[in-house]
This record gives C-alpha cells, sequence and structure tokens, in this order.
C-alpha cells in the first residue's frame, strides 16, 4: 500500500510539473509558496535577519535526522516503522523551507493516511487553500492583483498557519516522547494471548450473544464477565456461556462503576493483551488476531482501538460513528463504543487504567499515549444504538461537551468523574 501511494504522489506531482492538464498553469514544478510555514513565523514574532539561511539550516538538520535516526537499517528500534522517518523527512521540508515548492504538498495526502495527527491535517487545511489560490491568481489576471494585496497583509497570513503554529510545540513533544517510548516496549515478549473483559450491569439481552460471537475467534483465552450487581439473568447466561463471572458491587463513589469494574477484571485477566468490549456489541472475527499480529509487528504500539458501526441505516448515526473513528484516529482517544486493547504488563506495572465510574474510555486513552504509540483498526464491531434511542440525539451534544470539558479540566487538575456520573445516569444525591 505503502509503496501504491509513493508512486501515485510522484506521478501526480510529475503531472503537475511537467503537464498542461491543469486547467491553470501557477501549480508547477517551479511554482513556491513565497512565505514558509516557520519562515512567516519567525519573521512575524522575532524579526529574524537572514531567516531564509536559518531556515534551510533547520530543513536540512530536522530531515538528516529523519534519516540518521529513524531509518529502519540505522536504528534497530525502527526496523519494522519505516514510516517514521520518511514522515520526518517530508514535514521537516514542507516546515522548515523558507519557499517551499507546491508540488512537495502532495506529500501531505498519503501521510494523513499511514500517520494521522492533528498537526498534519492542521497542515493540509491551512497549505492547500493557500496554494490553490496561488496557483489560480498565477493563470487568472482578475485574481492576481488581490492574492498579491493578500500576501503582503501579514495578519491575514498568520490567520492560516495560527493553528498550526499552536500545533507544532505538541507535534514536536510527541515525537520526543515517541522516540523514548519506543525504547520502553521495543523489546517486550511476543503477544500470544488476549483476554476480554466485559463490565456488565443488567445486560441480560445481549451479554450471550456478544460472548457467542467473541468465541468465534480462537485467538482469545478468556472471556472475564465483570457485574456490577445485575438484578436480571445476566449474571446465568454469561456463565452457561462459559464466561468467568466476578462480582463487583461497589459505589461509584468508591472503586464501583464501569472503571471500577474493567480494573477488576484486569487484574483477574492472564492475557498478554487485554480487550474491553460493552455488552451490546457484536464482535466480527477474526478482530482478536489481528490485534495480536498488530501488537507483534509494532513493537511500539501499546495499545488501540476498533472501528464499530451501530445497527441502524439512519443517516445520524452513520454521523456518529464517522465522528468515533476521526477522533480515535486523529486524536487517539477512544470511547467505549469502540474496543479499546491494550498490552496487559505495561498497564498493570504503570497502574495506567483508571478505576473511575464515567469517563474511563477516555481517560484510559490519554494515559496510554504516555506508554507508547496508539493505532486505529477498521473493523465492523456491530454496536447497539439502544442508548442513543433511549436518551435522544441530543445526548450525543451532551457527551461531546462533557467529554471536551473533561480534557479541559484535566490540563491542570483532576476531574471529577463522579459529578459527570451523577448527571450522565441521573443519580440523585442522597
Amino acid at each position: 500500500v505503502f509503496f501504491l501511494s509513493l508512486a501515485a504522489s510522484l506521478l501526480i506531482s510529475f503531472l503537475i510539473s511537467w503537464s498542461n492538464l491543469l486547467p491553470f498553469n501557477g501549480l508547477n514544478g517551479e511554482a513556491v509558496i513565497k512565505t514558509g510555514v516557520l519562515t512567516h513565523f519567525l519573521q512575524l514574532a522575532f524579526h529574524v535577519q537572514n531567516i531564509k539561511i536559518i531556515s534551510y539550516v533547520l530543513a536540512f538538520l530536522f530531515s538528516a535526522m529523519g534519516v540518521l535516526i529513524f531509518h529502519p537499517e540505522l536504528n534497530l528500534r525502527y526496523r519494522k516503522d519505516p514510516f517514521h522517518g520518511i514522515f520526518i523527512f517530508f514535514a521537516s521540508l514542507i516546515i522548515f523551507l523558507p519557499e517551499p515548492p507546491i508540488s512537495i504538498l502532495i506529500w501531505i495526502a498519503p501521510f494523513i493516511v499511514f500517520r494521522p495527527s492533528i498537526m498534519w491535517l492542521l497542515l493540509g487545511f491551512s497549505a492547500f487553500p493557500y496554494a490553490a489560490v496561488s496557483g489560480l491568481s498565477a493563470s487568472i489576471p482578475e485574481l492576481y492583483q488581490g492574492f498579491q494585496i493578500f500576501c503582503t497583509i501579514t495578519h491575514l497570513k498568520s490567520i492560516i498557519w495560527f493553528p498550526l503554529y499552536i500545533s507544532l510545540p505538541f507535534a514536536f513533544y510527541r515525537m520526543v516522547q515517541h522516540h523514548r517510548n519506543h525504547s520502553r516496549i521495543v523489546w517486550q515478549k511476543e503477544i500470544k494471548t488476549i483476554s476480554v473483559i466485559i463490565p456488565v450491569l443488567n445486560e441480560e439481552s445481549g451479554i450471550g450473544d456478544c460472548i457467542r460471537s467473541i468465541r468465534q475467534d480462537s485467538s482469545v483465552t478468556e472471556i472475564i464477565v465483570i457485574d456490577g450487581g445485575s438484578n436480571d439473568n445476566t449474571v446465568e447466561i454469561a456463565k452457561n456461556e462459559g464466561a468467568e463471572v466476578i462480582i463487583h458491587k461497589l459505589p461509584f463513589t468508591d472503586g464501583g462503576g464501569r472503571g471500577g469494574q474493567i480494573k477488576a477484571g484486569l487484574y483477574k485477566a492472564s492475557g498478554d493483551a487485554v480487550a474491553i468490549i460493552h455488552a451490546d456489541s457484536i464482535i466480527s472475527a477474526p478482530i482478536f488476531s489481528r490485534m495480536i499480529d498488530t501488537l507483534n509487528h509494532n513493537p511500539d504500539v501499546i495499545g488501540g482501538a476498533v472501528g464499530c458501526r451501530f445497527d441502524s441505516e439512519e443517516l445520524r448515526f452513520r454521523a456518529i460513528e464517522f465522528a468515533n473513528n476521526a477522533r480515535m484516529a486523529y486524536l487517539g482517544i477512544a470511547f467505549g463504543d469502540q474496543i479499546q486493547f491494550f498490552r496487559r504488563r505495561p498497564v498493570i506495572e504503570n497502574n495506567t487504567f483508571p478505576d473511575i465510574p464515567l469517563m474511563e474510555d477516555v481517560e484510559l486513552s490519554m494515559r496510554l499515549k504516555n506508554l507508547g504509540t496508539q493505532v486505529f483498526l477498521f473493523g465492523d464491531v456491530m454496536v447497539s444504538t439502544r442508548r442513543w434511542q433511549k436518551k435522544g440525539f441530543k445526548n450525543a451534544l451532551w457527551v461531546i461537551r462533557q467529554v471536551t470539558k473533561y480534557l479541559f479540566t484535566r490540563i491542570w487538575t483532576e476531574p471529577d468523574s463522579s459529578s459527570l456520573y451523577k448527571a450522565y445516569y441521573k443519580v440523585k444525591n442522597d
């Protein structure tokens, strides 16, 4: 897939540079973005002299780092990860060159797929419109004068690049952290077994089908159901299906709730890897085998999540599916509807799993980033829409607001997940 993408990118770049197939000739091999990303920032913020020389030096140093530090034949840590060095190389050229050729922006597209990140997405949103307008203005006289005026207004260009400026420090921090994490778990033993944990509370309608769908994948060595105090037939059905059942009935303020249930199951599990599944999900084999293969072929990966789809064809649920997939792919934040999986040993040794009553899926995603890289596996996990139907579609907006609030709050303090739990389940104060 990589070489096909590489060939396609080179072909597009060749056509842009040498052919007259495009309706305007501004986008050609000699066309450049007059002020590069970093060059504009340095000029604006520090009024740096000899800015082109500094930009060329930085472009050379960082692109060389992409080759020398991350090359799979020069650094055994990355022997199974050739994309990272290539990503650093082209990112350095695009960001640091004082006048990057417009044709090099073609390389943004394949890496949005292979190395999705919010910084790379912002780079694409900023650079592509700028390059397109630049090309159009070069061939349409009516646009040329207006574009030249635009290029002379410093603050207007700053608006285009501002989101990217904000993301660059975080991207650099993530790159350094990735390099450190790579050495931390790269030599971990091979993943051979996987345990599945299912937190439940009154799930008699779906737990049987869920367990049977899991058993279709022979990679699963154990299924652990943690019951939070069901008053229906959930426990009996789970036992009849051959699952190990643990009763974990505690107040949500004292280790109860879904986070506490999952953590209890995690310390009971024995698999090399662990997957967390909701009881209203139907699994398509061989998703667990894919998890094991992914972890074994990518020793820097700590875990990730699997894409899901709802058991309804309504457009609103398709929109939620897309939002869920995009959030995990570009932000690395999974919800419980998606199967979260991870290497069990490092999570236990670092006490990573949060035993909080709500937002344990979001918090786990954030904590896993400190242990290694996360991946998103496209899959066909079927999830029931019953909760969305019961609470109404406005519940999605409520969830978005609360997740955003939670993420901002955790920057400076520990969020109060108990209050969120009360609001979500409308638990009354005693």
